[in-house]
């Protein structure tokens, strides 16, 4: 499912995510090392994505991920996804998608990085 992820059609892009997290529950979000390391790349890859629905559905993604799985996942997830996520939140669109437009722009970004549990 990780090679879909650079697929040049968004949609395409979009359900890769979706499948791998379908194939991610049903295995209980159980990972090797290597395929745990492998993943946080490519969803670092999709956080960056062009096309803002493709980032959604990464960031949905790491959510779950994070939620789901041990430490060494958290940690992994804090230096490699942080730097991506609050570029992404950067830009006004993001920001608008994730809170109602009477909430700070702080805040907005508080609430998007802490939403997806520890990180």
């Amino acid at each position: 499912a990780l090679q879909a992820f650079n697929e040049p059609a968004s949609h395409l892009r979009t359900e890769a995510l979706d499948t791998l997290s379908s194939l991610l529950t049903q295995q209980g979000w159980s990972l090797a090392p290597v395929e745990t390391a492998s993943l946080v790349v490519a969803l670092r890859e999709r956080l960056l994505d062009s096309n803002w629905v493709v980032c959604q559905r990464a960031l949905g993604l790491v959510a779950e991920l994070v939620s789901q799985t041990d430490e060494r996942i958290d940690e992994l997830a804090a230096h490699e996804l942080v730097q991506p996520i609050i570029e992404k939140v950067r830009t006004s669109d993001v920001a608008r998608d994730l809170a109602p437009p009477t909430v700070s722009p702080q805040r907005r970004l508080c609430a998007c990085v802490t939403a997806g549990g520890r990180l």
